[in-house]
């Protein structure tokens, strides 16, 4: 499957999401944006979106379209991982 987007029966085409950029210009949080690297469209878009957020960051996925959790599950339980305990101990000291 890996470099073919799966299309689900309630997918919707690029054209036909709502734009969310007011609402993405007041999200403070860290957010690391997740894209395969053969979805060129969403590269394009999710570099510029990380380039006008400070604490934003971006990975592309290699030799994966779309959709990265069905194509590359590994990958994102990986990037999960690796990003866990980084999270839990902010929530811990927020506490």
């Amino acid at each position: 499957m890996a470099g073919r987007a799966w299309r689900g029966g309630g997918a919707r085409g690029a054209g036909a999401t709502p734009a969310y950029g007011a609402r993405r210009a007041r999200i403070t949080q860290p957010v690391r944006l997740v894209v395969g690297e053969l979805d060129g469209r969403f590269v394009d878009l999710a570099a510029r979106a990380v380039g006008v957020r400070p604490a934003g960051s971006l990975t592309v996925v290699p030799g994966v379209g779309h959709n990265v959790v069905l194509e590359a599950p590994e990958a994102v339980v990986r990037l999960l991982e690796a990003g866990a305990p980084r999270y839990r101990g902010a929530r811990e000291e927020g506490s």
